[in-house]
């Protein structure tokens, strides 16, 4: 055999064993297309940010989210290649399968490139590349979709990293930088945060140990790097329209941070060979605080076990050794939060957040939680990822620095792959996901026929609606609910007032009133009532009708007004005005609506019942639901209809009431509209106290349309006051209808 067959030999078989290491990671993480898909709920979330994409062509979902397009809030570089997979016809569950195979494919050629830059040898890189993306840390966070991705790709973005420090300053290295940071920011926040701090560990350990190239490292790579992250984020923050959301309570990065033992002992169910050798604790998501995915991702053994022992021998560069200590140490640290846990169990009746007082021992990190960027990584024990990584890059240094592997090396390398190998359960499931992705696609596929393509649609009441993304844009319909949520407070920012009178998850007295009003106001043209929980729905198909029995009440009393048609399947409700509704006015038909709740009184309380027992529904428009003191209008504008009894004696309507005084907004003003003429003897600035109004009534009218104007209705997120984004104006805590010379409410 001459030398040139030799050669080719050796790259074939070489190839042939690439291949087969790359099917293993995919078969371990669950990305093989037409039989298996690494989860359900994320991948239907994802899934219809694609279908959207694809609808219309245009890089914002544009079936749901509404009234402005929806960006999707991380997982772009993702759910672009699956929207061009939908639309040449491949079927969803292969689509998104496709796309995590081939971006695992670049994370697997990104980590065996990584080890082979600092000097590894072919054979023992492709073997350190298989450790990597067999981590648990990689695929239990399949159920969180792109953060997968992210993490697996770690290896892949820092060695751009590497390549533009320390051996290439070079516009190709730059380009190829900023490739990364742009990959990382649009894939995953933790990773691209894990990648920037790893970076800055790089930067700093460089300029500290190689003082003959301070200089350059200082006016050069400093600023490339600089650019490289500052144009990633830009982008993103043009792209979703903010970078930085409403920042986290301490408790709930304290309820994430990892227990110390969940690092050296699995949770049973997780990985095979450890529960085959009774090597893993039997943990209950109750007991613990945070939810399971602390539980089950925080194991890093392998990893600490593979970065302890390279660190105990001797490597080629003390530098890059000391860059990847520090990143592990870094990481690892970081993934406790902001208190040390160990053995820490949440006692009985404690909700998910870890108060203080449960803390017995502070990391000192708590301060990095209020900084951009860091105030986003709630799930603290995320960062085990980085730390993982770190431990990784040394072993993979380790090998680099030695042309032969001896078996203690070969041995944890095997044994570390082994060990990785998910439980059954785990593979059981992710060909479950493949099935149930695709009854899904065929139970929205049969709801075509109930729905117009471009019908407004409004689920209510709303909730984190999953499901939504992808039935909304698989029948190309509008809907302002979505699922994801950040996405969900983007939209609910430039929701109209009638979507904003509802509360998430709630219906309430006023429930079917707010429909008709959603309606008549023209701000839809169908009311999905579901039954089945739009978000749980997504990841576990089929899903009971839970709120069945709920509904009909509600159903009922928006069919005895007369205006709709009503039709239903087993888990939705759908409303719709009749045809000779639709051609009236939306002020017509909120008048109609609105007289249809109304009832004759002389007193009418909105507060809860907790305060008073006569509390009806309010008879009118532009209201929030009742409090223990009342009611806010919602909105710039509101309406209340009353019915007079026959009762001449009686001509003054009383109010109790208070303006919002969110902030100094001393330019809001209140008005007041009787039968359509404007009061002039009434007027509520935004600075008065809660006070007594008493309004003389129009003579021989037997029901009075009160019409309230708040032009500039704030919000107290807005006035700094709080995070509740709806617009509050007027505050009414009663009215009565009484006698000139009678008081009838008391302040």
């Amino acid at each position: 055999m001459n030398e040139t067959s030799g050669t080719t030999f050796y790259k074939v078989g070489f190839g042939l064993l690439a291949a087969i290491a790359l099917f293993f990671a995919l078969f371990v993480n669950g990305a093989l297309p037409g039989l298996m898909v690494p989860t359900t709920g994320q991948a239907i979330w994802m899934l219809g940010f694609a279908q959207s994409f694809a609808n219309g062509l245009s890089i914002y979902a544009t079936n749901f989210g509404l009234p402005s397009p929806a960006p999707i809030s991380f997982g772009l570089a993702a759910a672009l290649p699956t929207a061009l997979f939908l639309k040449i016809g491949i079927p969803p569950a292969d689509a998104y399968s496709l796309t995590f195979a081939i971006w695992f494919g670049v994370a697997f050629y990104g980590a065996y490139r990584f080890v082979r830059h600092i000097g590894g040898r072919s054979g023992i890189s492709l073997l350190c590349a298989l450790l990597w993306l067999t981590a648990p840390v990689i695929w239990v966070h399949a159920d969180y979709s792109m953060v997968s991705l992210g993490i697996a790709l770690l290896p892949a973005y820092f060695y751009t990293a590497l390549q533009l420090v320390y051996y290439e300053r070079k516009l190709p290295s730059f380009i190829l930088f900023i490739a990364a940071a742009l990959s990382a920011v649009f894939m995953d926040g933790y990773s691209f945060m894990m990648f920037a701090c790893a970076t800055a560990v790089l930067l700093t350990v460089a300029f500290a140990l190689r003082s003959v190239k301070r200089m350059e490292l200082l006016y050069k790579t400093f600023p490339m790097v600089a650019v490289g992250f500052a144009v990633s984020y830009f982008l993103y923050k043009s792209y979703v329209g903010k970078a930085i959301f409403e920042k986290d309570d301490l408790d709930l990065f304290r309820a994430f941070g990892a227990n110390i033992e969940f690092f050296f002992l699995p949770t049973r169910g997780i990985l095979w060979l450890s529960d085959l050798f009774g090597f893993s604790a039997i943990r209950e998501e109750k007991s613990y605080f945070g939810d399971a995915s602390v539980l089950c991702a925080s194991f890093a053994l392998v990893s600490i076990v593979a970065g302890a022992y390279a660190l105990a021998t001797k490597s080629s560069d003390a530098r890059l050794k000391a860059t990847f200590l520090l990143v592990a140490v870094f990481g690892f640290y970081m993934a406790l939060g902001p208190s040390f846990k160990l053995n820490i169990l949440k006692p009985n009746g404690v909700g998910t957040l870890m108060p203080l007082q449960y803390a017995p021992w502070r990391t000192g990190t708590e301060w990095l939680s209020y900084l951009p960027g860091f105030s986003n990584m709630r799930a603290s024990y995320r960062w085990v990822a980085l730390g993982m990584f770190g431990a990784w890059a040394l072993l993979a240094l380790h090998v680099a620095s030695r042309r032969v592997q001896s078996g203690a090396t070969i041995a944890i390398i095997l044994a570390g792959i082994a060990f990785n190998i998910p439980a059954p359960g785990v593979m059981t499931a992710n060909t479950d996901s493949e099935q149930a992705i695709d009854e899904i696609d065929r139970y929205i596929e049969n709801l075509k026929p109930i729905f117009q393509p471009g019908e407004k649609v409004a689920f209510l009441p709303f909730r984190n609606d999953f499901f939504v993304n992808y039935m909304a844009s698989k029948l190309n319909i509008s809907t302002y609910n979505v699922g994801g949520d950040k996405n969900l407070t983007i939209a609910m920012e430039n929701w109209p007032d009638t979507m904003l009178a509802f509360e998430a998850g709630k219906t309430g007295p006023d429930f079917a009133k707010r429909i008709l009003w959603l309606l008549t106001q023209k701000d839809a043209d169908v009311a999905a009532i579901p039954y089945i929980d739009l978000l749980w729905a997504a990841h576990q198909w089929p899903y009971p009708p839970q709120y069945f029995d709920e509904m009909q009440p509600y159903i009922d009393e928006i069919r005895s007004s007369g205006m709709v048609d009503i039709s239903g399947t087993e888990n939705f409700t759908f409303v719709r005005l009749k045809p000779e509704f639709r051609r009236l006015s939306s002020e017509e038909l909120s008048e109609l609506s609105a007289k249809h709740f109304c009832k004759e009184g002389i007193s009418l309380f909105l507060s809860s019942p907790a305060k008073f027992s006569d509390t009806g529904a309010v008879c009118g428009n532009g209201w929030v639901g009742a409090e223990d003191w009342g009611r806010w209008t919602i909105g710039k504008h509101a309406t209340l209809h009353y019915h007079l009894p026959a009762d001449s004696g009686r001509s003054v309507l009383e109010f109790d009431a208070q303006g919002f005084v969110g902030g100094n907004l001393a330019d809001q003003k209140i008005e007041i509209s009787i039968n359509g003429k404007k009061s002039d003897e009434w007027e509520f600035t935004i600075e008065a106290p809660r006070r007594i109004e008493r309004l003389e009534l129009p003579q021989g009218v037997g029901i009075l349309d009160l019409y309230f104007s708040i032009p500039n209705a704030k919000s107290p997120k807005d006035a700094g006051v709080s995070s509740d984004l709806r617009p509050l104006g007027l505050g009414l805590i009663a009215m009565c209808l009484t006698k000139a010379d009678e008081p009838c409410l008391q302040p």
